[in-house]
């Protein structure tokens, strides 16, 4: 297979110089895997072989998670599988397979989920490379869903939501740290004002206690 590295939004600059530590989630050698994974909608999900080549695929190969749909389904692990605080997490590392179906991108939704599913964290990923590639996705770029808030603190499961028929491989899904200094889950208030308005936080704190409330107004700064 052809292994290549994913240019796209989504991707964690390499060559920083920031050292990372890897917590490896699933790799799919050990476990049982309807044990472990559920399948909803039209989705199948079996454990095949794998080879992976290429740079940055160093360790890989062995056994892989197989998903197909028909028309659309989604996969997810059993509560508990995963480890609940991802807070000082820096990204989501899957390593992807993309198979002939569908013939152009193929939408996948990579989502962390609470005991139920109604408390999600997402983000949408569009695969449109051959064979293998490693993607990295920062977590303080996943977004909530329609149901209940979750925090990063708080994860039980992890989920893969295709739309359409599809067929994809994934292997060596980990969590990746970020070294001293490099960013985490968590958009801090000082970042936030920066992103939202350039500004620095002390212009745009409204007020701080057991929430942080930001604005662009400049309440009760009028020059009389």
């Amino acid at each position: 297979m052809r292994a290549t590295t994913l240019a796209m939004a989504v991707m964690v600059a390499t060559g920083t110089g920031i050292a990372q530590g890897v917590r490896t989630l699933f790799d799919f050698e050990t476990g049982n895997l309807s044990a472990d994974w559920s399948a909803a909608g039209s989705a199948m999900a079996t454990l095949v072989e794998a080879s992976v080549h290429g740079p940055g695929m160093e360790g890989m190969g062995g056994r892989c998670l197989r998903v197909t749909t028909k028309d659309g389904g989604m996969v997810y692990c059993k509560p508990g599988k995963v480890p609940a605080n991802w807070s000082g997490d820096m990204a989501l590392r899957l390593f992807v397979n993309r198979g002939k179906v569908p013939p152009g991108k193929l939408v996948l939704d990579v989502m962390a989920l609470d005991d139920d599913g109604k408390g999600q964290l997402w983000r949408r990923l569009d695969l449109e490379h051959e064979g293998w590639a490693r993607v990295d996705m920062p977590l303080r770029f996943f977004g909530p869903g329609d149901g209940r808030l979750l925090r990063w603190n708080a994860v039980r499961r992890l989920g893969f939501r295709i739309s359409g028929a599809a067929e994809l491989a994934v292997d060596g899904i980990a969590l990746v740290a970020p070294g001293p200094g490099g960013p985490t889950s968590t958009v801090g208030a000082d970042e936030l004002s920066a992103l939202a308005w350039g500004r620095p936080l002390a212009e745009t704190r409204v007020h701080e206690g057991s929430f942080v409330l930001l604005s662009d107004v400049q309440i009760g700064r009028a020059h009389v």
